[in-house]
């Protein structure tokens, strides 16, 4: 078998064995490492302990985007979309060195410390892993694109991605400030080399009612 067949062999063997987990922290099969790489696009999602809330009202949600403020750069990570939900939170990453694991590790161990102190809470926060997985083609980058948009819209928190205000969405379309540690050259140029024409675009693909994916 060839490397690059060996490469792909592991990472779908990876996400196989992670959905075997059993109950957070609790016990579970022994798992193959995660295939990590630079310059890599990922979509990674990380989900509460014990199906609880994670970021229940809007203070939650503003320190989770103070810790991406911290935690992207020293990692050398950019962040092209993001959703934060209840229970859970899901970011489009590139990365710029094979460092996905270790930066992941301290951006929710960051936040963690910060939610257990505001509430007095001891213990784990997250789920024992986070979830990735690569963004390799436009067509995953647009899908990706539009699946983060959309989630609050389909879990019945808001009629229009517009209406959630802890998403990138408002800030890719040009209707919201753009967070410093938010990038949306790549996302934009998929879609219009103008900038305009390119959020015009994003709206139109975005909120068409007939998605249905």
């Amino acid at each position: 078998m060839s490397d690059t067949g060996c490469n792909k062999t592991v990472a779908i063997c990876s996400q196989r064995v992670d959905s075997c987990c059993i109950g957070g922290y609790g016990r579970h099969v022994a798992r193959a490492p995660r295939v990590q790489q630079a310059e890599l696009l990922y979509h990674v999602t990380s989900r509460a302990a014990r199906a609880s809330f994670l970021f229940p009202t809007a203070l939650e949600r503003e320190i989770f985007e103070e810790v991406l403020m911290i935690a992207l750069p020293r990692a050398e990570m950019e962040c092209h979309a993001y959703c934060v939900m209840g229970t859970h939170y899901h970011l489009l990453l590139r990365t710029t060195r094979a460092n996905l694991g270790s930066a992941m590790k301290r951006l929710n161990w960051l936040y963690a410390w910060r939610f257990n102190r505001l509430f007095g809470f001891k213990g784990h926060a997250f789920e024992s892993r986070y979830w990735s997985t690569p963004v390799e083609s436009p067509e995953q980058l647009v899908a990706t694109i539009r699946y983060l948009a959309l989630n609050p819209v389909r879990a019945g928190l808001c009629g229009s991605p517009l209406a959630w205000p802890w998403s990138s969405y408002a800030a890719t379309v040009g209707l919201a400030d753009q967070p410093v540690f938010l990038t949306l050259d790549r996302v934009l140029q998929q879609f219009d080399r103008q900038p305009q024409r390119a959020r015009a675009a994003i709206r139109r693909f975005v909120e068409a009612p007939t998605v249905t994916d």
